[in-house]
């Protein structure tokens, strides 16, 4: 190898060499991917917990059966729990009913069935499901 056609070092006017051109550019590129990631994880991680504690929170069922003022089932009766309106059930022709993932403690269901609706205070046991037994909807009149 001769000296002509060896690798030259070429010198800036101070007498340093150069550095390679874009090597900030790409420093700077890595820690915003680096930042964009951490934050994406830490979304990630925020959006699960909060999910893990709501599903916590939600951890009582409910199972019962509504009737008419004459004691007779009452199909059709959307059944839901007002601290959780997004679950609600509608009965069976035999009038029974389960609500799942609402929250447990005092509530307050609501039955309503041709118009009308009616509020029950109950109490849900925590990881249960609590037996309401029959809840009798006196709005509906008799035929």
């Amino acid at each position: 190898m001769s000296f002509v056609s060896s690798p030259q070092v070429k010198y800036a006017t101070d007498g340093k060499p150069r550095e390679r051109a874009g090597c900030g550019v790409w420093v700077v590129r890595s820690a915003i991917v680096v930042l964009v990631l951490i934050a994406i994880g830490l979304a990630g991680y925020l959006w699960f917990n909060a999910n893990l504690a709501r599903q916590i929170a939600r951890s009582g069922a409910l199972q019962g059966i509504v009737l008419d003022a004459r004691n007779q089932p009452l199909p059709d009766a959307v059944v839901y729990v007002t601290a959780a309106p997004e679950v609600s059930a509608i009965t069976q022709s035999d009038g029974s009913f389960q609500l799942r993932d609402i929250p447990s403690g005092k509530q307050t269901v609501i039955i309503f069935y041709a118009k009308l609706g009616q509020e029950i205070e109950v109490t849900l046991d925590a990881n249960s499901v609590t037996q309401v037994g029959a809840l009798v909807h006196r709005g509906v009149l008799e035929k």
